[in-house]
């Protein structure tokens, strides 16, 4: 089955490899361009860990905001995002340690 390359007006990109059969490593990107900036929503399976590729299955969010001016008011933003959106999101992702909603 081919995998889709675009959803919305996110592009997707993925690099799967398998042994056997079965999912070994993964990246899977989905991207934006919006300017000179590109949003990212993504899995990966590995991370580099001095200098070695490592197992470490984690989600990215990157998304662009406006420079911040104020240290507390960065602080609070974070805090209401923790708060308001984090256990959502790590159920939709099935994060380890997440909780049920």
């Amino acid at each position: 089955m081919a995998l889709p390359t675009n959803y919305k007006d996110w592009k997707i990109a993925s690099r799967i490899f398998y042994e056997q059969a079965r999912l070994t490593r993964y990246s899977i990107q989905f991207y934006r361009k919006r300017g000179e900036w590109y949003d990212e929503i993504r899995f990966d399976s590995h991370d580099n860990l001095r200098g070695r590729t490592v197992r470490a299955p984690h989600f990215h969010i990157k998304i662009e905001t406006r420079m911040k001016t104020d240290e507390v008011q960065a602080i609070e933003e974070i805090k209401r995002f923790i708060d308001n959106y984090l256990d959502e999101i790590q159920g939709a992702i099935g994060a380890i340690g997440a909780t049920e909603t």
